[in-house]
């Protein structure tokens, strides 16, 4: 009787463990209780499914987003300087023109240049305005006139500048297009525009001229007081203030919530982290990877978080030395093993069951529970 009980005693664990081989092989979904908690379900890997994901990860990630340009005083500078003299102003469609000859009665005319360009006088007739100065079209018309009264002494006023129009949009409260004074500021556009919205990121607007983008910052000019960057605003500029929402990161690897966080402050990776809910079980906090660029050609930063947690000092050689800023685009990756590369990224980002998690969720559901937004 002993013998048996002995062989029974060592039978049972093995049937316990070929059931649960079984099972495993099996995929039984009873095992789901082992399955870290800190995961979301497994998603196929077939190549449709990869293509899917990472296709998709261009719909999280911004596009396209303006950084903060650098503080330049010599550039700042020059952009203060007041525009040319009304005399050097070149006519464009729509504005006001008055036109007068001193010493002939009736020759004296105010009109709206036409969208073609031209106008008509008397005794003259019709004549192209646009793009030329007032003084130009003033020695155009004395010439005209010239045959037919003697020494005619002329002036030519413009007494609407419809021609010089500013553009704000984004997120301001009525974007649109509106009349540049010589004097008119970027601080004066905005107050034409209604003022600013809630949600306008004031490290990502713009101001273009003539194609350009120019080096000032609605940070620096309205949250430091720092009035250089108050320039003045020119006919035909645009100021573009873009909804902070644009400035996006996204949160990968061990993390107990895969995220796409708003940047609407400077966010650092560990803040990021902590937007998607800390590190996960296994997670190492000796190389976080920072992704920045494009996928072809990126500039790949690894962050020692712990160091920076810990405040360990010195940090180690070779790591990013302190916590690093996020930019519009960045991804956060945290990897399980201390040696991750970019590689590495790329092979777990088309089977990424959290990316998957992320872009299969409604436009509601992304905003509420998987973005993390800076307040």
């Amino acid at each position: 009787m002993r013998r048996h009980a002995l062989d029974e005693a060592q039978v049972w664990p093995r049937l316990v463990a070929l059931t649960l081989a079984a099972a495993l092989l099996a995929g039984c979904d009873s095992l789901a209780m082992f399955r870290p908690a800190d995961t979301q379900p497994a998603v196929p890997s077939d190549a449709s499914a990869q293509a899917s994901v990472v296709e998709n990860l261009g719909r999280l990630l911004p596009s396209h987003a303006f950084s903060e340009p650098p503080d330049d005083p010599t550039a700042l500078d020059l952009l203060n300087q007041p525009p040319p003299l009304a005399d050097q102003y070149t006519i464009g469609a729509a504005d006001e023109l008055e036109i007068s000859v001193y010493n002939a009665v009736g020759l004296e005319k105010k009109q709206v240049v036409r969208p073609d360009g031209k106008i008509e006088f008397p005794l003259v007739g019709e004549l192209n305005v646009a793009g030329k100065t007032p003084e130009l079209v003033r020695v155009e018309v004395v010439a005209a006139l010239d045959k037919i009264i003697n020494q005619p002494e002329v002036t030519v006023i413009v007494t609407r500048y419809q021609g010089r129009k500013l553009s704000v949009t984004g997120a301001v409260r009525e974007p649109g297009t509106f009349e540049a004074e010589r004097t008119t500021r970027v601080v004066d556009a905005i107050a034409m525009a209604g003022g600013l919205q809630q949600n306008a990121d004031l490290r990502g607007a713009v101001l273009m001229r003539e194609g350009h983008v120019l080096p000032v910052s609605l940070h620096r000019l309205l949250k430091e007081t720092d009035l250089r960057n108050n320039i003045i605003v020119r006919p035909g500029d645009t100021l573009y203030v873009p909804d902070v929402a644009q400035r996006r990161a996204l949160v990968l690897g061990e993390v107990r919530s895969p995220s796409v966080v708003v940047l609407d402050s400077d966010m650092s990776v560990v803040e990021a982290v902590t937007r998607a809910q800390g590190f996960a079980r296994g997670a190492r906090t000796r190389s976080v990877l920072v992704i920045r660029g494009s996928l072809d050609h990126p500039h790949v930063l690894s962050v020692d978080a712990e160091a920076f947690l810990t405040a360990e000092k010195p940090f180690n050689a070779g790591r990013a030395a302190s916590n690093v800023v996020l930019q519009p685009g960045d991804i956060v990756y945290v990897s399980k093993t201390a040696w991750a590369t970019f590689a590495d990224f790329l092979r777990d980002l088309g089977v990424s069951n959290q990316l998957a998690y992320i872009v299969r969720q409604p436009a509601t559901s992304i905003s509420t529970s998987t973005v993390g937004t800076v307040q």
